[in-house]
């Protein structure tokens, strides 16, 4: 910054100051964990409490949201894992002993992350079975729940 701007922003840091001091109706108290902090003021302005609110309610929205999504990927994956396996056994005759293989390449190609053992194969390879013959995946069950207005039910989506 400018020698001036800098200025300008200590005279407008001072300005708020010493109006927010003259209205002590509009400030609200900040929350105990602000008092660990010693670079927080200890007041909030008017309206810190709803925005702080709606700032929390946004993130675990979003974190909510997140997951989702991730479960819905790693459907689709272990559903293609499984369709994979059992097109190339009823295709090309592979046999048991290539799952293995599968899994120990998946797991020296993808170290450190889980889902790739022999075990979780077969499982791909199951769940793909038991769902692949004219049923859909339906999303998790909270999609069964009611909307928020609770007057419309939250109708499950297949997944292709």
């Amino acid at each position: 910054m400018l020698s001036t701007e800098v200025a300008d922003a200590r005279t407008s840091t001072s300005a708020r100051s010493a109006h927010t001091r003259e209205r002590p109706a509009d400030i609200e108290h900040w929350s105990r964990e602000g008092a660990h902090h010693p670079h927080v003021p200890s007041r909030a302005p008017a309206g810190y409490a709803a925005v702080l609110a709606h700032l929390k309610a946004r993130i675990r929205a979003a974190q909510l949201q997140a997951s989702v999504t991730v479960n819905r990927e790693l459907m689709a994956l272990y559903w293609d894992i499984g369709r994979e396996i059992v097109e190339r056994q009823e295709r090309d005759g592979w046999g048991s002993a290539v799952i293995e293989r599968l899994s120990v390449d998946l797991q020296r190609e993808f170290p450190g992350q889980t889902g790739f053992s022999l075990r979780n194969l077969r499982y791909a390879r199951s769940f793909y079975l038991a769902y692949a013959r004219g049923s859909a995946i339906l999303q998790q069950a909270a999609a069964d729940l009611p909307s928020h207005s609770g007057s419309t039910p939250i109708l499950p989506l297949a997944v292709a």
